[in-house]
């Protein structure tokens, strides 16, 4: 499920930097493995929001911190490397 982000993205738009996917793959595993293992190795966590309390799967959290990871590590690698350029040129 992890690997899912870079291969569509990769396929889709050429926006995302491969660095920044994997960065967000990295981020997706640790984060997955991370609640998984405080859960007791069960599927689910219950993510606390205001008041209430939502059952959510694990898999899904994680999907959601890669994408966002790989997302923002991709705008942050392609302004370094265009600031990068203007200063070079």
């Amino acid at each position: 499920m992890q690997i899912f982000p870079a291969v569509v993205f990769s396929l889709y738009t050429r926006r995302l930097t491969s660095s920044g996917l994997l960065a967000g793959w990295f981020v997706g595993i640790v984060t997955g493995t991370g609640m998984a293992i405080a859960m007791g190795l069960k599927p689910v966590y219950p993510l606390q929001i205001g008041g209430a309390t939502y059952p959510v799967y694990i898999g899904v959290l994680a999907l959601a911190a890669n994408i966002v990871v790989s997302v923002v590590a991709s705008v942050v690698m392609l302004r370094t490397r265009a600031a990068g350029a203007v200063a070079a040129g």
